[in-house]
């Protein structure tokens, strides 16, 4: 999957020297029995003067797409968040499932929804592209 996406128009209202991070998370859904890449997007924003990407920020985010109605085909089952998620990632310390942080907010996002499992993954090319 390749998404190409544009955040020009609002670096301009936030100004010149003010860097915005974008997070991207794609959805994949099963579709006749195979792996489709066609699922939902979210995107989240943040300001790179104010905020920083962190592994909670990226959890903040998940907390986030489990409470977006357009979002509950992927993330719920009989209106129960689906006890599995798989995260692949593809970025540096913020996100890699080596590093403590990273752990430490899978963790805490394994007890907070009581999932049966969490795994994350790291990989080298993503299927999400800026």
């Amino acid at each position: 999957m390749l998404i190409n996406y544009s955040i020009y128009h609002v670096a301009n209202i936030a100004g010149s020297k003010h860097k915005l991070i974008p997070s991207v998370y794609a959805g994949l859904v099963i579709k006749e029995q195979k792996l489709s890449y066609s699922g939902p997007t979210y995107i989240a924003i943040r300001s790179g003067k104010h905020d920083s990407s962190s592994a909670r920020a990226h959890g903040t985010d998940l907390d986030r797409m489990f409470q977006i109605p357009e979002l509950d085909y992927l993330t719920k089952a009989d209106n129960l968040i689906k006890p599995i998620i798989i995260q692949l990632v593809d970025g540096g310390p913020d996100q890699n499932p080596a590093f403590p942080k990273t752990l430490e907010q899978a963790i805490r996002t394994f007890k907070t929804y009581n999932f049966d499992a969490v795994f994350c993954g790291y990989s080298r090319s993503s299927s999400v592209s800026k």
